[in-house]
């Protein structure tokens, strides 16, 4: 019986999800000749914007731990028992306030401070004047017991956002460079720039522990991506040398990228400044790649 308690505090706990995406894309092409030979330049540009808000219901451990210790007003005051059922808290507040019930754990939280930094704290939820005002007895047996009052007061809306953007500019030309006895060496260089970023927040009694989740802090980073490289296509044997050999071509390329990212700076219980950065050194990855293709019905491709 005791066990039907959550399904009567929350009823059809309706969890609610709602996505945005935003998108922009721009881009543009030219055909050209460069000394005589067939050339091509592209440029884009793409703004990404996605938008997640979650909204739940959880118990709040204090509200519900104080709603839980119900007693009969006239049997705590005069002995005599009347049938009005109060929280205790209400009639001896001093004997709660200030205090943290028993199972409450302390937690870290980051939070900002006067000056606007994020700092670290430890923070053990305690029991306020307002918690016993509100309190209303809530009643766990049977089959709904539970007034609307005291459900409502033992409820809290969890609340998220998280927000993440893109924005991509990409660079490309190519074209022909010089002709060898089985057909024209081409290449294509090619460059890229990448940010991505990402913000999380949630409601206060989120933030701080309150229910009976972690604290989430709002927290936010991002990362910066910048790529290069160069690829060529290189003919070897085809229908005007050595075609009794078939096609045979060449694709080198190599690239470079480079990636970087910080997050928000905050001090931790210590007093110490963090700032979560990293600067990646530029990494090369290259191919040799090719194919070849003997007969008509067969192409054979290596890397």
């Amino acid at each position: 019986i005791v066990t039907r308690q959550n399904q009567d505090i929350f009823g059809s706990n309706s969890f609610f999800n709602q996505n945005e995406t935003f998108r922009l894309l721009g881009g543009l092409r030219s055909e050209y000749q460069l000394l005589g030979r067939d050339w091509n330049a592209e440029v884009s540009a793409t703004f990404g914007k996605g938008i997640t808000r979650t909204k739940a219901t959880q118990i709040n451990d204090i509200e519900y731990q104080l709603a839980l210790d119900a007693v009969d007003q006239g049997r705590e005051l005069t002995g005599v028992a009347n049938g009005n059922i109060v929280c205790r808290a209400k009639l001896f507040p001093g004997q709660y306030l200030g205090r943290s019930p028993i199972g409450t754990a302390a937690n870290i939280v980051r939070q900002k401070n006067s000056a606007g930094e994020l700092v670290e704290s430890l923070f053990t939820p305690t029991i306020t004047q307002a918690m016993i005002d509100g309190c209303s007895p809530l009643n766990p047996f049977g089959y709904n017991n539970m007034s609307e009052a005291s459900k409502n007061y033992v409820r809290q809306d969890q609340l998220f956002k998280n927000v993440s953007e893109q924005v991509l500019f990409t660079a490309s030309f190519g074209g022909g460079l010089f002709d060898l006895p089985a057909g024209e060496v081409a290449i294509s260089v090619n460059g890229e720039y990448r940010k991505d970023k990402l913000r999380f927040t949630s409601n206060v009694l989120n933030q701080f522990g309150r229910g009976r989740a972690a604290p989430s802090s709002n927290f936010g980073a991002f990362t910066e991506t910048f790529e290069g490289g160069v690829e060529a296509r290189i003919p070897v044997t085809g229908d005007d040398f050595l075609s009794f050999f078939g096609e045979l071509e060449l694709n080198p390329a190599f690239r470079v990228t480079k990636s970087s990212g910080a997050a928000d700076k905050y001090r931790n219980t210590a007093g110490v400044a963090i700032a979560p950065e990293s600067s990646g050194k530029a990494e090369i990855i290259y191919s040799l790649a090719g194919s070849w293709k003997p007969v008509n019905d067969l192409r054979i491709r290596a890397n």
